[in-house]
């Protein structure tokens, strides 16, 4: 992503009318691949089962749900989520940029599409399709829906990074953390505990950590991978969460921060903001 700064700066000075037909081409085509990945979401996923019994789970995940769900909330079969915030693309001193997205999420199985739409510049937008689908992450950038400046697809550094997300990101629809065959819970201390989600051929963890009304207050992990310079490099990253409020009977939070955590300090690079969310069951 920090080929995007620089090869901005040369289309700035290259774009006039002539292109305007193109650029709507391009916003068709990539409106186009964002339907399509969504209807790969649609025909797979199934629907989840009912609430099962907290009786099992860590005392922190327990007082979790009794927070988050009304008793016998139904699961989920798709969330689609509109958001708007900030991002930024650099290290500490790059600007932040605003932006809007729309997120489409699968419980079962796991899966997601986030379609962004970030203003690096007036007239000047990069169109940014993160994914996991079928068990592999993905992620495409391109300026203006035109120029090609991230294509990355099936790593499994990729998928790991993305099946991390979607568990992050299931404080937004808690049935998702709900243990089953393939998510299980473990205590780490009267106030955290360790979320296990397998997908395919792929196994990963957060740490979960709660506040006193039972409510996630952060999500954490040693090594999610990181993309530098073309090689993926296990980093410890971090999420906060806040403002809940109740939406579809469930609390959840509206604002959340993402940062990775180098040497030099926690490097946010995500605030989000929770506009909708609407389910499908």
């Amino acid at each position: 992503m920090k080929r995007i700064p620089c090869l901005l700066l040369t289309l700035a000075g290259t774009i006039a009318g002539g292109t305007l037909l193109a650029i709507f081409a391009g916003q068709m085509l990539w409106k186009r691949g964002t339907e399509q990945a969504n209807l790969q979401i649609q025909v797979a996923s199934t629907m989840a089962s009912t609430t099962p019994s907290f009786s099992d789970l860590p005392a922190p995940v327990q007082r979790y749900f009794q927070f988050a769900l009304p008793e016998g909330q139904i699961s989920a079969k798709q969330v689609r989520i509109q958001q708007s915030g900030q991002f930024r693309m650099g290290g500490f001193n790059a600007p932040w940029r605003p932006f809007t997205a729309a997120q489409v999420f699968s419980s079962m199985p796991p899966a997601f599409i986030w379609d962004a739409t970030i203003e690096m510049m007036p007239l000047l937008q990069v169109n940014v399709r993160d994914s996991y689908i079928d068990g592999h992450g993905g992620i495409r950038a391109k300026v203006l829906a035109l120029v090609p400046v991230v294509n990355l697809h099936g790593q499994p550094e990729l998928s790991a990074g993305a099946l991390q997300r979607y568990l992050a990101e299931s404080a937004w629809f808690p049935t998702a953390l709900l243990p089953s065959p393939n998510l299980s819970w473990e205590a780490i201390d009267e106030h955290s505990a360790r979320a296990t989600l397998v997908d395919k051929e792929t196994t990963v963890s957060l740490d979960f950590v709660f506040g006193e009304n039972g409510e996630i207050l952060r999500t954490y992990t040693p090594g999610r991978y990181r993309e530098v310079n073309g090689r993926f490099i296990p980093t410890p990253w971090t999420g906060y969460y806040k403002r809940y409020r109740k939406r579809n009977n469930m609390m959840v939070p509206t604002e959340a921060e993402v940062a990775w955590i180098l040497p030099e300090g926690e490097l946010a690079y995500a605030r989000i903001r929770v506009e909708e969310i609407t389910l499908e069951h």
